[in-house]
């Protein structure tokens, strides 16, 4: 009887440990989809929120614009690319570096990462041996360069490193940034302010860029030769670089920039409109009931953001959401009896939860 006991003591033990994990959680969540009905919300690992959408015909985003490609052919999992975003030109000369836009990710709070393009040279002898153009177009989406998230950054030791456009949105004529590198002993790794490493910031509302070095002694000075013969020039978003002395040298650099250092491109809707001439065109006007319209300043278009608050019902605490605090009940909704049967082995529990369900919005 004694050891019954003590079995039905650890038991209830058990059982209450159990009731307090399991009340740390009274209420499911449900997801709310971020793709058109009937259309996938994923290309292989990237989620596409609208109003972009997988699919060239723009059935499945807010128009054609907003489309995206979803190659299953060459990349397993597939990958998100950008539609008709190639400048056709430069990727029939061999002096540019360019291609379709491959998608990182996709917020819905207005920005996208994309893969980079690397500008690159190469010296030898006092000449130029290969030489690169890094082409990165977003024309004709409704997307610019982030002037705020990223950094025009150069890599080299005789060299400016520039950023050219031709096609600004909301400016007038070309657009330009520029820095210039110098190597000499006592180059720090993590510092980019000049000394094998540079950076500077971009103009608003670019569309389309060229990266490119140029070097102002061909390194013929040997005291110049003798860290690196390479320059390259790329936009990065502000904290994804981090120099290495060693990145002077390493023959790798530009495929692993391109693959690891993204670029942050700002995405709106209503282009060549502001919020107050979207409202007076009802049938294209974007922002529906329950969310404010901002208007874009990285170009003229406007932005869609949610205004619904939640809340909580009587008897609950809590902010409402998913990812906040949730509700959670003021009041234990356990009820627990423990019963022993007829006969000293036997011992009945009884558990009954009261629960509640709840619709969680992101």
């Amino acid at each position: 009887m004694k050891m019954f006991g003590m079995f039905a003591l650890s038991l209830l033990s058990f059982v209450v440990i159990y009731l307090e994990l399991f009340t740390a959680t009274d209420a499911t969540s449900t997801t709310i989809p971020l793709a058109k009905p009937g259309c996938p919300t994923k290309c292989g690992n990237v989620t596409i929120p609208y109003p972009f959408g997988i699919g060239l015909d723009g059935a499945c985003s807010l128009n054609k614009l907003y489309a995206i490609s979803c190659n299953r052919t060459f990349y397993d999992p597939p990958r998100p690319f950008l539609r008709n975003t190639v400048n056709l030109e430069a990727a029939m000369d061999m002096n540019y570096n360019t291609g379709y836009v491959e998608v990182v990710d996709i917020s819905i709070n207005g920005q996208m990462r994309i893969k980079n393009f690397v500008g690159a040279s190469y010296y030898k002898g006092g000449e130029i041996i290969d030489f690169k153009v890094g082409v990165i177009n977003l024309y004709p989406s409704p997307l610019v360069f982030s002037d705020t998230a990223n950094k025009l950054t150069a890599i080299g030791c005789d060299d400016t490193a520039s950023l050219i456009t031709i096609f600004p949105l909301a400016v007038g004529g070309a657009q330009t940034s520029a820095c210039t590198t110098v190597c000499i002993n006592g180059m720090i790794n993590g510092s980019c302010t000049g000394m094998g490493c540079c950076e500077s910031s971009i103009p608003k509302g670019l569309k389309t860029i060229y990266t490119l070095t140029s070097s102002y002694g061909n390194y013929t000075d040997k005291s110049v030769s003798v860290f690196s013969p390479y320059s390259y020039a790329f936009l990065a978003e502000q904290g994804t670089f981090t120099f290495n002395v060693h990145d002077l040298n390493d023959t790798s650099f530009k495929n692993k920039t391109q693959n690891n250092v993204p670029v942050v491109v700002d995405w709106f809707v209503g282009e060549d409109e502001t919020c107050e001439q979207a409202r007076l065109n009802r049938s294209t006007y974007v922002c529906q009931n329950n969310t404010n319209c901002t208007d874009f300043h990285g170009a003229v278009g406007y932005h869609c953001s949610c205004s619904y608050k939640c809340s909580c019902p009587e008897g609950h605490r809590g902010d409402g959401l998913k990812n906040g605090t949730r509700c959670t009940s003021n009041h234990s909704r356990f009820v627990m009896g423990l019963s022993l049967g007829k006969y000293p082995q036997s011992i009945f529990i009884f558990i009954f939860k009261l629960t509640k369900y709840f619709l969680y919005l992101d």
